[in-house]
């Protein structure tokens, strides 16, 4: 609920806002209300995970479609009662509606309205659907067994490392959707206690990388993320940029650059016995 919470005080206080310096009147001046349509959209979004949080709680026994189509339905119907709301207060108060800047919306100005709320509303679903899991080849460590908080031992011998990579690869790839090139496992989600972590590359390719560390990062900015370890969506702060120091197989050394997002950020956190839950705020 907190982050529901969170965006109604933004969307308050960007009203707020938008009264206090002709934002409103300027928008209309100029034949596009795009400001109305950044709330709209906001408002979209908390709807929709206020209908997701609701469900998660009374009915999680339910389908990725079920939540899906009856999250969007909401959102429609209550950007819908919005509007009819929003009409029958300037045709009832037509005073006061000019003074909170509420004014008789046309019908394309409506379906604008509307239209952004859904979209708002679109976000959290998306992300829902790409989290969506597969079952593993392999049983994936969850939450709260101990293996995954604990720090994981540096390799020292490659050659047994093969093995736990050659594990790690063919779970990722038995988990892997065609959307999700960037997807990673870490040794610890398999019950291996080492330093191994495993990206997928491309549709059939995989990057193993051993004792990886972060030597430099910079740009942080919120990034949603799940985890085959953790039920639910989190935001937390990742990096545009970062270079990372690692070994490979052979035992040569090598740096690989992040640029944007990237899973490798959260595995490195997984070796390192931290969860997204640990640092992140949950969302869904």
């Amino acid at each position: 609920m907190r982050p529901v919470l969170l965006i109604l005080i933004l969307v308050v206080a960007l009203h707020f806002i938008g009264n206090v310096t002709g934002v409103y009147e300027q928008q209309i001046e100029a034949g596009f209300v795009w400001f109305d349509n950044v709330l709209h959209t906001l408002v979209g979004l908390a709807v929709g995970l206020l209908w997701l949080a609701f469900l998660g709680k009374r009915r999680s026994e339910r389908t990725v479609l079920f939540r899906a189509s009856t999250a969007l339905v909401f959102v429609l119907a209550v950007a819908m009662l919005w509007e009819l709301v929003e009409f029958g207060f300037f045709k009832l108060f037509p005073t006061y509606a000019v003074q909170l800047n509420i004014y008789s919306p046309s019908l394309k100005e409506a379906f604008g309205d509307i239209l952004s709320n859904v979209a708002g509303g679109l976000v959290p679903l998306l992300f829902m659907v790409l989290g969506t899991k597969k079952n593993a080849k392999m049983e994936v460590v969850q939450e709260p067994n101990e293996l995954l908080h604990r720090k994981c031992a540096p390799v020292t011998d490659f050659g047994a490392a093969e093995g736990m990579a050659r594990d790690l690869v063919e779970t990722v790839r038995s988990v892997a959707h065609f959307w999700n090139r960037w997807l990673g496992f870490a040794a610890n989600q398999i019950g291996y206690q080492y330093r191994i972590i495993v990206l997928r590359t491309g549709r059939d390719t995989f990057e193993v990388l051993i004792n990886p560390e972060i030597a430099e990062k910079k740009f942080a900015f919120p990034y949603l993320e799940t985890c085959y370890s953790v039920k639910g969506v989190y935001a937390v702060k990742r990096y545009l940029w970062a270079k990372v120091k690692y070994y490979d197989l052979q035992g040569n050394r090598r740096e690989m650059i992040l640029r944007g997002p990237n899973a490798l950020y959260q595995e490195i956190d997984h070796i390192n016995g931290i969860l997204v839950s640990d640092i992140g705020v949950r969302l869904l």
